[in-house]
């Protein structure tokens, strides 16, 4: 899955017996564990699309608009901090954690917000917001299910953001069932094979805590 979600499951047995949670199957790079495949970068799941006509539509706007191409991809305000490359404009860690936040390609995707701020990431390494398609991908969702909340604008991000990602459910579902989710195929359009060798950015420096 193309996008780190930090989330706590509760899980109950109607008739008592012990559930098993899926093993782990992917890892960051520098976990350097050979039976577990790198995480799936956020390029290989948005990587072919093309916002087309609608990119003007997806251009930042608001104070700290002008601020975000400065921003290695990868980074976040933190980057414009006494203790990073940028210029001392904020101070460490006093601003929430995805504040001007900006994608890697060779990274997974963080938490997609389902109301953001204008100055509220992930964004786009291009350096615009993404289009509901491109939030469509990183949430795993069938390709056929995009037209629902396709032009919605700006309230594009709330439907998708507030949805639980596909292949978490798939997986989960499996478990105690040994059946997929759905009858769909959830697959990536740009899947990348096993995806190991992907190298993380000299600049992965975010977490959910800053």
């Amino acid at each position: 899955m193309p996008q780190l979600r930090e989330r706590i499951f509760f899980v109950g047995s109607r008739d008592g017996r012990a559930f098993r949670f899926p093993a782990p199957t992917h890892a960051p790079a520098e976990a350097l564990n050979a039976d577990l495949i790198t995480h799936t970068a956020a390029w290989h799941a948005i990587g072919d699309l093309d916002p087309g006509d609608t990119a003007q539509n997806l251009a930042l706007a608001g104070k700290w608009a002008d601020l975000l191409p400065t921003i290695p991809e990868g980074c976040n305000y933190l980057w414009h901090t006494d203790r990073r490359g940028g210029q001392p404009l904020f101070g460490w860690r006093r601003r929430y954690w995805n504040f001007l936040l900006k994608l890697s390609k060779r990274q997974p995707a963080w938490t997609i917000q389902a109301q953001p701020g204008p100055a509220t990431g992930p964004f786009h390494w291009n350096n615009r917001r993404l289009s509901a398609l491109e939030l469509a991908r990183l949430q795993t969702f069938p390709d056929g299910l995009r037209a629902s909340w396709h032009r919605k604008g700006q309230g594009r991000r709330s439907p998708i953001g507030k949805r639980r990602p596909c292949w978490f459910l798939d997986a989960w579902h499996r478990k105690p069932t040994g059946r997929p989710w759905h009858r769909w195929s959830l697959r990536l359009a740009a899947e990348a094979g096993s995806g190991r060798g992907t190298s993380s950015t000299s600049h992965s420096s975010v977490r959910n805590s800053a």
